[in-house]
């Protein structure tokens, strides 16, 4: 079951540009029989399916943002890239990221080595 939840407001002092007060949120509740890699399988296709149709009927609006705040092109792969979190760490290393193997993973650390898409899964 999937629960599209709009106009979300957080009422937090958090005054800056990396707090989001107002977003719209989709959440998941589903039960799985074998593992949780179901539920991440129900997400990406779901996900997957999302950009394709941001990308093929909403070209107008995505450009005309871009125009205001231009960025990369968003790119995603069918299927959605996976990666263990031990993986995600020896990535990091070998791009001179430093930071220990048990470190948290904060933003920023993972797209630098990960050219090729902008939405990516870390397993634990």
């Amino acid at each position: 079951m999937l629960n599209l939840q709009c106009s979300v407001f957080r009422a937090e002092d958090s005054n800056t540009h990396r707090h989001l007060t107002e977003f719209v949120g989709l959440d998941i509740e589903m039960a799985f029989n074998y593992h949780y890699h179901e539920v991440i399988d129900s997400i990406t296709d779901t996900m997957v399916q999302i950009f394709k149709g941001l990308r093929d009927n909403f070209q107008t609006e995505i450009q005309t943002v871009n125009k205001q705040f231009p960025s990369e092109p968003f790119k995603f792969l069918e299927p959605t890239l996976r990666l263990e979190y031990t993986e995600a760490v020896a990535m990091l290393h070998e791009a001179g990221v430093e930071m220990g193997d048990e470190d948290d993973l904060r933003s920023g650390y993972v797209t630098h080595p990960l050219p090729r898409t902008s939405c990516f899964f870390i397993l634990v």
